[in-house]
């Protein structure tokens, strides 16, 4: 698979529907300003960009509670849609500017994601929290990114 079905299989074992969602579309917006914020503070002195990162976690946690799901429910899809694949290829174009064999890096973040669906046996089990988002099961393995670091 590619990168893009590994991540569409992701969803689908997930159980969630492709299909317009405003809770899981909430969610991954929640999702995106988590990685965000998860990105600014790998930037070095976290003095320097604690308040970023503490008001990108804030809203991020609003949005993955559902706290802008009216709103989500009237949201021009269309401007989502672009806003969502616009997010997805400058992250990549980032991973390249580090100087990352993007390509290699998003199939070991693909294939870790895809670990959190076992359970202590090795079957299939899903894991989320309160909001819906997919926790990490007994068999998840972190990605091993250095590899891909030039």
């Amino acid at each position: 698979m590619d990168f893009v079905q590994k991540v569409c299989h992701f969803n689908e074992l997930a159980g969630t529907p492709n299909e317009f969602d405003k809770r899981k579309v909430g969610l991954y917006i929640g999702l995106c300003l988590e990685e965000m914020a998860e990105i600014i503070a790998a930037c070095g002195s976290r003095q320097a960009f604690e308040h970023m990162v503490h008001t990108m976690n804030h809203w991020s946690k609003r949005f993955k509670e559902g706290d802008f799901d009216e709103n989500l429910e009237h949201m021009d899809r269309v401007a989502a849609l672009d806003g969502f694949v616009d997010t997805a290829v400058v992250a990549l174009g980032g991973a390249y500017a580090m100087g990352a064999n993007v390509d290699g890096a998003t199939h070991e973040v693909a294939d870790s994601n895809l670990s959190k669906f076992q359970d202590e046996n090795g079957d299939f089990m899903v894991y989320r929290d309160e909001n819906g988002k997919i926790k990490k099961g007994p068999k998840y393995r972190s990605p091993n990114l250095q590899p891909f670091l030039k």
